[in-house]
């Protein structure tokens, strides 16, 4: 399930990632938030669905993830990638008792209050591509453009994202 939260108050693409152990963020992303929050240098061998080994190249603590103005801390390692610029895994999602809906596309945090907090995220279908911001930013300097928008239908409103 993808979306896009404020974390360390950037607007950053996201996946909620609830097969994997810890939570990730790319270097770029890091670079945005190292002035402001405890970052420790280690390495880390991660392992991949795909059996292959990548090494993080540290872990940035107490990263604000921003859900409906509420907030959510996380231990963020960082670590190259391509596709996401935030994952979101079982450390998180545990941490703050949160689940996934995959079938409706929402995460559901068990709070305090009597109502439960639900953010409504994307399913990825196989006709949709999601590229994060910074890709975008890598094509517009390659001078490919364009623009999505995603419209999201809710029994008679309508509710645009861009």
């Amino acid at each position: 399930m993808l979306g896009t939260l404020l974390v360390g108050g950037n607007p950053t693409h996201v996946l909620f990632d609830s097969g994997a152990t810890n939570s990730f963020v790319t270097p770029e992303v890091a670079g945005r938030l190292e002035a402001k929050f405890e970052e420790i240098e280690m390495v880390y061998k991660v392992h991949t669905a795909g059996n292959q080994a990548l090494l993080t190249r540290g872990i940035i603590r107490g990263v604000p993830i921003t859900v409906k103005n509420q907030v959510f801390p996380a231990d963020l390692l960082v670590m190259p990638m391509e596709r996401f610029e935030v994952i979101l895994c079982m450390d998180w999602l545990s941490r703050h008792h949160a689940h996934l809906d995959c079938r409706r596309g929402r995460v559901i945090f068990e709070t305090k209050n009597p109502s439960r907090l639900v953010y409504q995220g994307i399913c990825p279908s196989k006709s949709a591509s999601f590229v994060s911001a910074l890709r975008i930013e890598e094509l517009l300097e390659d001078g490919e453009v364009y623009l999505v928008t995603l419209t999201i239908h809710k029994e008679s409103e309508e509710e645009e994202l861009i």
